[in-house]
């Protein structure tokens, strides 16, 4: 689900644009990878997996799959230069 954009005309608009991240389905020991896009000034990224943080501050997340990481969620909390924060939609690692 999309979040809308935030804020009043004196504030910096923080929206996710038409791209959540994807689930993805990988072979363990290749690459698996999940972007977000948004839209805004001044962003950061932080990737999160199931309750755990994953250190990645990209619009793109790239990981080896794993088989010990199979089913597992990962997310990506976007915030602005002024501090507002969106928080993606979770996609799932399939890991074959």
């Amino acid at each position: 689900m999309l979040q809308p954009c935030a804020g009043t005309p004196y504030r910096v608009l923080l929206c996710f644009s038409s791209l959540q991240p994807a689930s993805v389905e990988a072979s363990s020991g290749t690459a698996a990878r999940f972007t977000v896009k948004a839209t805004g000034i001044g962003l950061s990224y932080q990737w999160q997996y199931n309750s755990g943080a994953s250190g990645a501050a990209a619009a793109t997340l790239t990981i080896t799959a794993k088989s010990t990481c199979n089913d597992w969620q990962y997310r990506c909390i976007v915030t602005d230069g002024n501090g507002s924060t969106v928080t993606s939609d979770a996609a799932k690692l399939t890991v074959k």
